[in-house]
């Protein structure tokens, strides 16, 4: 059908595309329009497909950040620049001016292709949240919310690993996502701090099992131990 024709050209162009060395950013729109064509399709091939349209379009914009930051320029959401820059290549001068173009398209794939085909690579989008270029970032983040609020008991368990990351900005990814998920749907967020209270009580009843005076206690009464975790059961 309609899913393996448009998945057979992806896979096609993008080979073509990994081994070009001139058009390649035409080449890349259109593995990319064509990958996402596949996934808006049906399922099929969700697993090649949906990995690869996320790697083409993270790691484009990973080296688009590159170019700007080694000609000392401002990363802005736009790749609007002077193209008279000096020490460009022009195949450099082109990642950034069809930069825009990569992000039109697979902000248009993520309105088409259905949510539940994006969670089943919820791993690789949280890895990349942290992305270097704020557009790429900014992109990144309405996706995750809008998985979120789609399916909320599946997709909040990878997510509360950003709030429980050392890596600080990563937690400061959790807080903007928290804030675009009140913005849209505030009934999500007040259950996304519940789960984080439920996270940090279930942290507390696993650090009892670390202190030496409870190391070999078989049970306990979780209600005189941890009073707040019952109290807050209570009004579940």
């Amino acid at each position: 059908g309609c899913e393996k024709a448009h998945f057979r050209l992806a896979h096609y162009v993008d080979e073509a595309h990994v081994k070009s060395g001139s058009h390649h950013d035409v080449l890349l729109k259109i593995a990319l329009e064509s990958y996402s064509k596949a996934l808006a399709s049906g399922s099929q091939y969700i697993f090649q497909s949906m990995p690869r349209f996320l790697s083409l379009w993270l790691d484009y914009g990973s080296k688009v950040a590159k170019i700007q930051q080694r000609q000392s320029q401002p990363i802005t959401h736009s790749s609007s620049f002077n193209r008279k820059s000096s020490g460009l290549k022009p195949s450099e001068t082109s990642m950034i001016s069809t930069f825009d173009e990569v992000q039109e398209l697979v902000r248009k794939g993520i309105d088409k292709i259905p949510k539940y085909q994006f969670y089943t690579a919820i791993g690789q989008i949280l890895s990349r949240v942290c992305h270097e270029h704020p557009a790429v970032i900014n992109l990144l983040i309405d996706l995750i919310v809008h998985i979120l609020n789609e399916y909320p008991q599946q997709t909040v368990w990878f997510v509360i690993s950003l709030h429980e990351a050392t890596v600080a900005q990563r937690h400061e990814r959790f807080q903007q996502i928290c804030s675009k998920i009140n913005a849209l749907n505030p009934q999500r967020f007040r259950y996304i701090k519940q789960f984080v209270n439920l996270c940090g009580h279930l942290r507390a009843i696993s650090d009892l099992f670390l202190t030496a005076e409870r190391r070999d206690v078989k049970s306990f009464k979780i209600s005189q131990v941890i009073r707040s975790f019952t109290r807050m059961l209570e009004t579940w």
